[in-house]
């Protein structure tokens, strides 16, 4: 176990994600509020080639513990639409999140036996897999239903509800990664409810896991390939058409990234909930937007420009995949709204986040930093030749520089060559670039990662 020293915990946690994902291509670490250790089984690997469909031989952990969640979880929303009372107490009327307690431990156990990345295992027992998610969705629905109200008492029940939904979030998550919960889960009417009530979620992490699910319904992009199947890219227009087409599912998304949810409104908002909110924008506007509809992508494009000032806000953030994700929605709204290009310009312009950005592409130590703050600058200063910006350029930069910007766009391989003279070339200082890293934003940009999406 190791401690950190960070204040800001979510801070810490995203920068770990994204770190170990993108730069050490390790995408089956999660996170989690309870520790996984102890419901983690010893008993037949996923990989043993005779485990799967042997008489003689045990079913894997992971199909173990699917089964163990299905037995458990169909049984309590079997009990809750049966009885109204307690089966702890026949004198009291029924809790449901006392009823949840032991498929909260099933879930648990689940996910600390099934990572995402291999949860393609799990598609071999599809009736199965199929009956725990409608399990799953209808006690979410029973417990977000159960929750709401401002006074102490609702307010109390409310953080015991998103304990409990949160591991119950964390296994569907995993489900929806498999083939069969992507193609199937959205014909599910349980699961479109419970999608409409999580844009009230206050806890962190119970909102982080909700929106994770969310994500894994809208595409298989980030999905180990091998779990991805023929058909899929059709299954994912279905999806985005019922999620994205579900009423409050904009405003939700776009409510999370700017302001926090609930009755915490006016505190910051979690870089958690950024990321993860952000990845998702990013997703169905830039990167995987050939599958989503011209009217849903109007929708959201609407509804951010409306926010431009906010989105510029998050330029300044420590973060480098939340940077990435808002220069990337920054571009696209630009191209699509010229009046709102003109008011993000003078945003940048006026809060001199211009300035910065364009002294970090020319002096920062570190090359993931210059190639974010060139990008953002390119983005800034694209306005008509007489804008503010344009003539600021002038004044800061000689006039034989100006002729060498109007040079024709350089191919791949010239990029290329001119990125390993540029690192040849740089000399770096381990305490200057200590010290860059912690004041520069995005310092930590993963070029390859942001040029592959910038050229989608």
């Amino acid at each position: 176990a190791r401690t950190y020293t960070c204040t800001d915990r979510d801070a810490l946690i995203v920068a770990i994600l994204d770190s170990s994902r993108s730069l050490a291509n390790n995408k089956s670490i999660t996170v989690t509020s309870t520790r996984s250790a102890g419901y983690r089984l010893l008993g037949v690997p996923s990989n043993s080639a005779q485990a799967m469909g042997d008489l003689f031989h045990p079913d894997p952990n992971q199909i173990q513990c699917l089964k163990h969640l299905h037995q458990i979880a169909c049984a309590a929303v079997a009990y809750l639409d049966s009885y109204e009372y307690s089966s702890f107490d026949a004198r009291r009327p029924v809790d449901v999140i006392e009823e949840c307690d032991v498929v909260v431990e099933a879930c648990q156990m689940f996910s600390a036996n099934v990572k995402p990345v291999a949860a393609g295992i799990l598609d071999g027992e599809k009736k199965i897999v199929g009956a725990v998610i409608e399990a799953l969705a209808v006690l979410l629905v029973k417990l977000l239903e159960s929750s709401g109200g401002e006074d102490d008492h609702d307010i109390h029940h409310r953080i015991r509800v998103e304990r409990v939904v949160t591991p119950l979030f964390q296994s569907l998550y995993r489900l929806c990664c498999t083939a069969t919960g992507f193609r199937s889960a959205v014909e599910c009417q349980d699961i479109l409810d419970a999608i409409q009530l999580i844009w009230n979620i206050v806890d962190t992490f119970a909102f982080y896991w909700a929106v994770m699910t969310f994500s894994a319904l809208l595409s298989r992009q980030g999905v180990d390939p091998s779990m991805v199947l023929e058909g899929d890219k059709e299954a994912e227009f279905v999806n985005k058409r019922e999620l994205l087409g579900l009423e409050g599912t904009v405003d939700g998304l776009v409510r999370a990234l700017f302001s926090q949810r609930g009755s915490s409104q006016g505190s910051s908002v979690s870089d958690l909930v950024r990321m993860v909110v952000g990845s998702v924008l990013e997703s169905i506007l830039c990167s995987n937007n050939s599958s989503t509809s011209p009217e849903h992508l109007s929708s959201f494009l609407a509804a951010l420009s409306s926010h431009h000032r906010a989105l510029m806000s998050m330029v300044e953030s420590q973060i480098p995949i939340i940077v990435e994700n808002t220069a990337l929605i920054l571009h696209i709204i630009s191209t699509r709204s010229p009046e709102t290009a003109r008011a993000i310009r003078e945003d940048s312009l006026s809060s001199s986040t211009i300035l910065h950005h364009f002294h970090l592409a020319i002096f920062s130590q570190l090359e993931g930093q210059r190639f974010l703050s060139r990008y953002l600058c390119s983005l800034w200063f694209s306005g008509p030749p007489g804008c503010q910006e344009r003539r600021l350029l002038r004044r800061i930069l000689p006039i034989g520089f100006l002729s060498y910007l109007k040079m024709p766009i350089l191919s791949k391989v010239e990029e290329v060559q001119l990125d390993e003279i540029e690192r040849a070339g740089a000399s770096v200082d381990s305490s200057k670039l200590a010290q860059s890293y912690g004041l520069d934003t995005g310092g930590g940009t993963n070029i390859k990662r942001l040029r592959s999406r910038i050229s989608l």
